[in-house]
């Protein structure tokens, strides 16, 4: 496809809008080498994982991955994987099942609760009359385990004190007897091994003692995560609130490099929070939207609201190719840009409602004009269509698009644009707004049978944007201003087509 031309810097009277993002505006990523490990020369094992290289002075480095999106087989029906003397514990294949409850209890689709022992494993509990929870079993209608009570502040439970002597014979362990001086922080990984292998969960040995890991490694892997005692990766609030209030529960990288499993110093998988990488990439989103874009990514990166080791390393290429897309390839097409993960907006007769997001849930991309209110005191002082056009091309470039040159006789509302290192063409109607409520902005038979469409974007546009949608990229969206008693932003939403 023809690919947009640069012409010179928006003027706010009569010049042409700058069309081009170039690398040395505001706002644009800096260029990131993203630190590799000391390892050979990279490879790719089958699960799509590329393995780090290094450098000749062997100074530590973050892993450096490149990960496809694999097919999860569906897991077959097994029994429980293992018991001690007291618990029988859950394979790892039925707690995948199992969905996780605000009190840090799972369930399963009969309803049935399971708790996680620290340090062991998942099994079912059962509540008594008294309020009490204890260790059961599906084989059994009353529990006959041990009392549990959940570890303050944590998803994990524990045996509970009693006054009965217990005179079954036990290996300890620090790991499973934890002692509150035991220092647990990232540079001390050490200390999260157990000399007794845990039943029912993954795990691997580094130096004769075995480290759970964060669930749904591939087979063959060569990348994996430990993960922190005291916290397991699960829905998007708590990944979220912990690298926000206490990043170092986060898991930690760990390679093998000839069969033996080594962790790299000094590298956090996570160096901020989830919204803080969005909003480094698109920096005038609104918060609701930085929190919406975030957690639709976290759910997207392994296909569930519970993420995994896969999901992970998921998330993290797609933020280094967010940051540096010449060096760093998407893990999926969808998640290269939060307008191509935006749901489309229904096709209906009359009028469509817009409203501010509110549920979390990822509905529309709002543009604060808090961040650029220059160029909205600009719009508000001559909202013609021509200066709609000007602000929200603006506003596309501050972050990160490139948008098709206008003049003065494309007075048509609706703007072209892409993205450096992206295949999308995205054509956007325009539309300022006041309220909730707007008109069908649809066309009928669709832009691109418009007589006029030449006349209302330019040639080149149209270009692009016929060979886009022969290829099944081009994107349609709707967008412009919306002014409510709440809120004013510069909107998107995606059409449905």
């Amino acid at each position: 496809m023809k690919p947009p031309r640069k012409v010179p810097k928006i003027d706010t009277t009569e010049t042409d809008p700058t069309v081009r993002n170039t690398s040395s505006e505001e706002g644009t990523a800096p260029r990131r080498n993203l630190p590799g490990i000391g390892t050979s020369e990279p490879t790719t094992d089958p699960s799509g994982i590329r393995q780090p290289g290094g450098d000749p002075d062997n100074t530590p480095r973050e892993p450096q991955i490149t990960v496809e999106d694999i097919a999860t087989p569906e897991p077959p029906e097994t029994d429980s994987a293992g018991a001690t003397a007291d618990i029988k514990f859950l394979s790892p294949t039925l707690i995948s099942r199992l969905t996780t409850q605000p009190d840090g209890l799972r369930q399963d689709k009969l309803g049935r609760l399971y708790a996680e022992i620290e340090n062991e494993g998942v099994t079912m509990i059962r509540r008594r009359e008294d309020g009490e929870y204890q260790a059961g079993s599906s084989n059994t209608l009353t529990a006959t385990g041990p009392l549990l009570e959940r570890i303050a502040e944590t998803a994990f439970w524990r045996r509970k004190n009693t006054v009965l002597v217990d005179e079954t014979p036990r290996v300890t362990d620090p790991m499973t007897q934890p002692s509150p001086a035991q220092d647990l922080s990232p540079a001390l990984w050490q200390n999260w091994g157990s000399s007794v292998k845990p039943q029912s969960v993954e795990t691997l040995e580094i130096n004769g003692l075995h480290y759970r890991v964060v669930p749904g490694l591939q087979q063959n892997a060569e990348v994996a995560f430990l993960q922190h005692p005291r916290f397991s990766p699960s829905r998007y609030e708590a990944f979220e609130h912990m690298l926000q209030d206490d990043p170092s529960l986060q898991p930690r990288w760990t390679v093998k490099k000839n069969s033996q499993w080594e962790v790299p110093q000094g590298h956090l998988p996570f160096e901020k929070s989830l919204t803080r990488y969005v909003a480094d990439t698109f920096k005038d989103l609104a918060d609701s939207s930085l929190n919406s874009v975030a957690r639709e990514l976290f759910n997207r990166a392994n296909h569930s609201n519970e993420i995994n080791s896969m999901g992970l390393l998921v998330l993290k290429q797609t933020f280094r190719h967010w940051a540096d897309p010449n060096n760093a390839a998407i893990p999926r097409r969808e998640l290269a840009d939060p307008l191509l993960m935006l749901p489309p907006l229904p096709r209906t007769e009359g009028a469509v409602v817009l409203r501010p997001e509110s549920s979390g849930t990822l509905q529309r991309l709002d543009f604060d004009p808090v961040h650029f209110p220059t160029e909205w005191a600009n719009f508000s002082a001559n909202a013609s269509n021509f200066n709609l056009k000007r602000l929200v091309g603006s506003v596309l470039i501050r972050n990160g698009y490139d948008v098709f040159p206008m003049t003065k006789n494309h007075e048509y509302p609706a703007l072209v644009f892409t993205r450096a290192n992206h295949d999308s063409v995205f054509f956007m109607k325009l539309f300022n707004l006041h309220g909730t409520w707007a008109v069908d902005p649809t066309f009928r038979d669709g832009p691109l049978f418009d007589p006029y469409l030449t006349n209302h974007i330019g040639e080149p546009a149209v270009a692009a944007l016929r060979a886009a949608h022969d290829q099944g990229k081009a994107v349609w969206l709707n967008g412009g201003t919306q002014i409510t008693s709440q809120m004013q932003s510069v909107f998107i939403l995606r059409e449905q087509r």
